[in-house]
């Protein structure tokens, strides 16, 4: 059906829908109270004393709108929210009191400003609004022309003593639309909006290329000539019989055969038995999906979402617990579109090769539970330990604890630790709090509770050898550990009159902030989708520092580095380089910079190494993230072998997560 609606959709999705930046949203928002954040962009209602969420408003009388489909998402994602209304309208509101707990806040302030700028939030419930507001609008208008229609011009053909009983009882019957859209597809018709936004298409046009042959077999399918028995032919035989009786006519033919290839799967008795014999079945339903608080995790409840949200007319039981059963009852078979069931079925199989059906969905389930969890104990047990072990901080801590960038705080912790999060029967997530206590650093407290005082903030800035930037770079970020000890390396060994600053002394003199370039001269200023595709295909890898070298290119300056190896990281640059870019060197050159220093010095450190007597673990690190820097704006963090389209939804750009973490 969604192929059929695209111009109807069209309207609400045109070229023009406003983009949203949500790195943008972060930036300007991420140090506003929520109660702040609520005055800016909700609306108070001060008879019902609640915030009402713009954009989500929308009539009975006008279904599949925006407003509509931000409406119905907002309410299946954010449960928490209040729906109020007439009969003819409806409105949500969020209560005051629930601002500070609720979970997933950054992914609720993206959704609104979509639903504020006339945005569609999710392209998934559009169709599904959009498909409601056609099967509406075809019962209450054009079912009843297209009958007259058809009346008009096959009334003679018809046996009944009633045949516009017998038009009509097919047409607003449960495969009455589904006949009219095949065609509709034949005559190159779409629907479309009228005036009212309501879905509209020419009628008399459809009719046209209705043929007496095509309609008879329609409305009475036990009727068709070709389904008398074959005994137990194999079905290319009773093909290729069929096709020798048709002779010429190609359009008779190619309609038949198409019959015949669909009948197997049309059959009601045979959709029945793959259900029986596939599915999990009790008082005639049969279970595609299941969960509760006490039994299956979230790969069940993002497959239970994708199932419905794909095929809406299934069945979805809530029980006790949290539970919910999504499957199909066995009387309901005879009303399942082919295709739809064909479709279901392959998707249903598809599990046997791999158990989840939408990584999106999951991944914005595992967020959503993490920040439950922290709500829930992790933040209090973090904080009250930190209190702790950092008495100094105690008066900042108080204010801190409850901002967005807390949980930033601890991802970064986490990450350090090399912590993962585990998940418990139902869902929930856990993680040992006492591994990321420990792994926590008083630099880290520094920097995200104080941010204006960061001088990593000065990170990145560095990155060309020549001035003026032009293009973006992605970077690998050398752990605290490492970088520290690159940067205390450097002050031990080059003097301070050896350091090179220029008439810039903010672009030279030295690294502040060591890190390996991973590709320069990035035309895109925001990640392309073959970027991320790229990063996404990538495993995290690890990257090994080297002696001490010299570039020597500049007539003013050398550049101190220590080079680093890792074929991983090579072959991300090959891979980064088919990309369009300005980069002019001929070869890779990875290293971390230590510092510009004047020409000529230094050239006793050539071959030196950062340890004296490492081991292997000192002078390697692993690297499970890149860093996207345009030459202008926020830089983005995006993580090897994951997708990243959700760190938006999350809210996980430079604010979300440490632009400088172990990697």
């Amino acid at each position: 059906m969604s192929n059929k609606i695209d111009d109807y959709l069209g309207e609400a999705l045109g070229d023009d829908e406003p983009e949203l930046d949500m790195k943008e949203l972060d930036s300007a928002e991420d140090y506003q109270s929520r109660e702040d954040w609520a005055r800016k962009n909700l609306y108070w209602d001060e008879d019902r004393k609640m915030w009402e969420i713009p954009g989500t408003d929308y009539s009975t009388v006008f279904l599949g709108t925006v407003e509509h489909a931000n409406h119905l998402f907002m309410l299946r994602t954010f449960p928490w929210l209040e729906q109020d209304g007439s009969e003819l309208s409806y409105r949500l509101f969020l209560e005051p009191e629930k601002l500070d707990w609720m979970p997933l806040w950054n992914p609720f302030r993206g959704y609104v400003k979509r639903a504020i700028c006339g945005s569609v939030i999710d392209d998934d419930t559009m169709s599904e609004v959009a498909e409601q507001a056609v099967e509406r609008t075809w019962k209450d208008t054009y079912a009843k022309e297209f009958a007259e229609s058809l009346l008009e011009r096959f009334g003679g053909e018809f046996k009944a003593a009633n045949p516009r009983a017998e038009i009509e009882h097919f047409l607003f019957g449960p495969r009455g639309l589904q006949f009219f859209n095949q065609m509709a597809f034949k005559a190159d018709e779409s629907w479309d909006t009228d005036l009212s936004h309501k879905p509209s298409i020419s009628v008399d046009r459809v009719a046209d290329v209705v043929t007496w042959l095509k309609l008879r077999d329609a409305m009475y399918p036990d009727r068709n000539q070709l389904k008398f028995s074959l005994g137990d032919r194999p079905r290319e035989e009773q093909l290729g019989m069929f096709e020798a009786a048709l002779g010429d006519d190609d359009e008779e033919e190619d309609m038949l055969s198409d019959v015949i290839r669909s009948s197997k799967i049309a059959n009601p008795e045979v959709m029945l038995a793959w259900l029986k014999e596939n599915l999990n079945g009790q008082d005639g339903f049969y279970t595609l999906a299941a969960y509760s608080d006490f039994s299956g995790g979230l790969v069940d409840r993002a497959n239970a979402a994708y199932f419905r949200r794909k095929y809406p007319w299934l069945t979805s039981y809530k029980r006790g617990f949290g539970g919910e059963d999504v499957g199909i009852h066995g009387a309901d078979v005879a009303n399942i579109p082919p295709d739809q069931f064909e479709a279901l079925k392959a998707d249903y199989l598809s599990l046997e090769d791999y158990p989840l059906l939408d990584e999106e969905g999951h991944t914005e389930l595992e967020i959503e539970k993490r920040q439950e969890a922290w709500n829930g104990w992790i933040k209090r047990d973090y904080f009250k330990e930190l209190r702790v072990r950092f008495p100094a901080f105690e008066e900042a801590f108080d204010e801190f604890e409850d901002q967005d960038n807390a949980l930033g705080l601890f991802e970064d912790a986490r990450d350090r630790a090399g912590e993962e999060w585990d998940e418990d029967t139902g869902g929930d997530q856990s993680i040992h709090v006492d591994k990321v206590i420990d792994a926590t650093t008083e630099n880290m407290l520094w920097k995200w509770m104080f941010p204006e005082n960061d001088q990593n903030q000065l990170r990145l800035e560095l990155e060309s050898l020549c001035e003026g930037r032009e293009y973006s770079c992605l970077l690998a970020d050398a752990p605290d550990n490492l970088a520290d000890a690159v940067i205390k390396w450097g002050q031990m060994y080059v003097m301070d009159d050896e350091v090179y600053t220029g008439d810039h002394s903010d672009r030279y003199g030295r690294e502040a902030d060591p890190h390996v370039t991973c590709k320069y001269g990035l035309h895109e200023t925001q990640p392309s989708g073959e970027l991320l595709r790229i990063i996404e295909e990538t495993q995290p890898f690890e990257i090994e520092v080297m002696g001490c070298s010299l570039f020597e290119s500049s007539p003013d300056y050398d550049v101190l580095k220590l080079d680093v190896e890792s074929e991983a990281l090579r072959q991300l640059n090959a891979r980064l380089s088919q990309l369009p870019n300005s980069d002019e060197h001929d070869t890779y050159n990875p290293h971390l910079t230590v510092c510009y220093i004047t020409k000529g010095t230094c050239r006793e450190l050539v071959g030196k190494r950062l340890l004296a007597e490492p081991t292997a673990a000192d002078l390697r690190f692993l690297v499970k993230s890149v860093v996207f820097s345009p030459p202008a704006g926020e830089k983005i963090r995006l993580f090897l072998g994951k997708p990243n389209s959700c760190a938006y939804l999350a809210g996980l750009s430079t604010h979300g997560c440490p632009l400088r973490s172990s990697s």
